[in-house]
């Protein structure tokens, strides 16, 4: 503390540290209690203390995100605090103090003001300026040009009186027009006397890679260029991609409808008569109905023959998905308002709490239809479910249904 004392700017924060330490230390006056609990009646927490004055390591969040290489914290100093979570960081390479919990305390190295500020080297260090090479213009050479030329011309000139060539200007008429010559390959190395000819284009062409007027062609790199065209050729697939193709056919996906893309689940019949798979939902309603019946979970009797007050029934409409979230199977469930339901059992379950009390091990089955095969030992009648009502007639149940208080405990 004498050490950055000593740098005369950090004296409001050294004294406001003092404060704060002061206030959750242990008094006499206070029957060895703090003024901190003597206040709020709650002993402080200290566990975020940490030796002052100790080195730190503030985590630096303003890095482009380009710029992967430079330097992720600073190098600093806890000089004070201001919650369980915050502190006061002196950073002498900036000249300031900042708050912040993301921070890494070395507790073992301290302020030493003969040290070499290693943060403000390695600041220096990033920053520096790169030295701009000055490359001289094009105008400094046009004196030394314009000579070039002329011994170029000299050149040329010595070449054609070599060929035999004339060099006297031809007379041009207006409606005479030069054909073009080839350029002679024992001619100096200059290309000015060469008429060029423009070369045709004999390729073929797709016209599709031609785009209509007024459309951009969008930029896509080479490679997905090629896998989009591969795509595109759905026709002929690869042993990999024929099997996979083979397997997603055979993995009872209901026309890749995935959990992501289907509407809501429903919550009565009515609902479900208004929906897009109200179809589905329908037959899967057959299927429950069926299969109860065929268990003898119910039969139908007359509403004169009830001796107790029925319970209404509750369809319930659900999506079955594989691992990957596709749907494979639309499900109905029929099951009773328990919640109606007056009994004085204990409807608890302790299936967890016997192995834990005497150390067993556990296997999980998965029963289909399980409460539908366990018999009642008593009387419940339920008024039929939407959909499949019959005038003056309930149900009465032989075997439990989803839902009842004594489901599970049969």
């Amino acid at each position: 503390m004498a050490q950055l004392n000593a740098l005369g700017g950090l004296w409001p924060e050294i004294v406001k540290a003092t404060g704060y330490l002061d206030n959750r230390t242990p008094k006499r006056q206070l029957e060895w209690r703090t003024s901190y609990e003597s206040l709020l009646k709650q002993k402080p927490n200290l566990a975020h203390l940490r030796t002052y004055g100790c080195r730190a390591y503030p985590l630096n969040k303003h890095i482009p995100r380009l710029q992967k290489l430079q330097l992720r914290a600073y190098i600093g100093y806890l000089v004070g605090y201001e919650s369980t979570n915050i502190y006061r960081i002196w950073i002498p390479s900036l000249e300031k103090v900042v708050r912040t919990r993301d921070v890494t305390f070395n507790e073992e190295l301290f302020y030493d003001p003969a040290e070499l500020d290693i943060g403000h080297l390695l600041r220096e260090s990033t920053n520096q300026v790169i030295e701009i090479l000055e490359i001289p213009s094009m105008a400094a050479a046009e004196p030394n040009s314009r000579a070039d030329t002329e011994e170029e011309e000299e050149r040329e000139r010595g070449a054609r009186s070599a060929g035999g060539e004339n060099d006297s200007p031809s007379a041009s008429t207006p409606n005479s027009t030069a054909a073009p010559t080839p350029c002679d390959s024992s001619a100096s190395g200059t290309l000015s006397n060469c008429a060029s000819t423009p070369s045709e284009n004999r390729s073929d062409f797709d016209s599709r890679n031609i785009l209509p007027e007024g459309s951009k062609r969008s930029r896509m790199s080479s490679r997905r260029q090629n896998y989009a065209a591969a795509l595109a050729q759905t026709t002929e697939l690869t042993p990999f991609y024929a099997a996979f193709a083979a397997g997603h056919e055979k993995s009872g996906k209901i026309d890749g409808l995935h959990r992501d893309t289907l509407p809501t689940e429903l919550r009565s019949w009515k609902q479900m008569t208004k929906h897009k798979f109200a179809t589905e939902f329908k037959l899967a309603a057959n299927r429950e109905i069926q299969e109860l019946a065929r268990r003898e979970t119910f039969k139908w009797v007359n509403k004169e023959a009830v001796t107790a007050m029925p319970l209404p029934l509750l369809w319930v409409f659900k999506y079955k998905f594989d691992t990957d979230g596709y749907l494979i199977k639309f499900k109905a469930r029929l099951c009773v308002r328990g919640d109606l339901q007056s009994t004085e059992q204990d409807t608890y379950a302790a299936t967890l709490a016997a192995p834990a009390a005497f150390d067993l091990d556990i296997r999980q089955y998965d029963a289909v239809n399980a409460f539908v095969n366990s018999k009642l030992n008593e009387r419940i009648f339920c008024i039929p479910p939407e959909g499949y009502k019959r005038s003056q007639q309930s149900w009465l149940l032989l075997r439990a249904l989803y839902g009842l208080k004594q489901s599970p405990l049969l």
